[in-house]
């Protein structure tokens, strides 16, 4: 039984599988945000039904930034980044550090529900988060930004005009590409 402090609630997990041993260390990733402290332990203790001690409340040494490395990294695996499930786990990975301003989290959590969401509301959410990245620089934001103008659906050539010749000055031979045929 693990018994950890999440604000004022404890939680009990029991579960033998490996699937409850990889929540725990999701867990990990997360605690920082929660004012938990985190301490790794080995699999063969996350996979025994003995109690461990119960975790300190104090300040948690890990990087803030290590959700992003790992949601970026499931994206653009060859080998993972093609399945719901994992754009769905890269998604709640990168949704705390999107709220917290991180502008490489929003411009990828904001292409990943542009393109990949099926309701009007996620699509929404995700193009106000390319707007943002878009704003602050981003050059993959800005392209898709042009993308997305330049859709039927929307139709804005001068929005989209605006936002391929942001990404086409710094550097972007797609977004180059796609100003001549506007």
């Amino acid at each position: 039984m693990l018994s950890t402090e999440l604000s004022t609630a404890s939680v009990d997990c029991r579960k033998r599988s490996l699937w409850s041993a990889l929540a725990r260390i999701y867990r990990g990733f997360t605690s920082a945000k929660k004012g938990v402290e985190f301490a790794p332990f080995p699999l063969q203790l996350l996979l025994m039904s003995r109690a461990l001690p119960r975790l300190s409340t104090a300040k948690s040494p890990a990087s803030p930034r290590l959700p992003i490395r790992v949601a970026l990294w499931l994206l653009d695996s060859p080998r993972f980044g093609h399945a719901p499930s994992v754009k769905r786990f890269a998604g709640q990975l990168l949704k705390q550090p999107a709220r917290e301003g991180v502008v490489l989290a929003q411009s990828r959590l904001g292409q990943l529900l542009c393109r990949d969401c099926g309701n009007t509301r996620d699509r929404r959410i995700g193009f106000e988060l390319l707007r943002q990245a878009a704003r602050s620089g981003d050059r993959r934001a800005q392209l898709e930004l042009g993308r997305l103008y330049s859709q039927p659906r929307r139709n804005e050539p001068l929005q989209a005009r605006h936002w391929l010749e942001l990404a086409a000055a710094q550097g972007s031979a797609e977004a180059k590409q796609l100003l001549t045929g506007l």
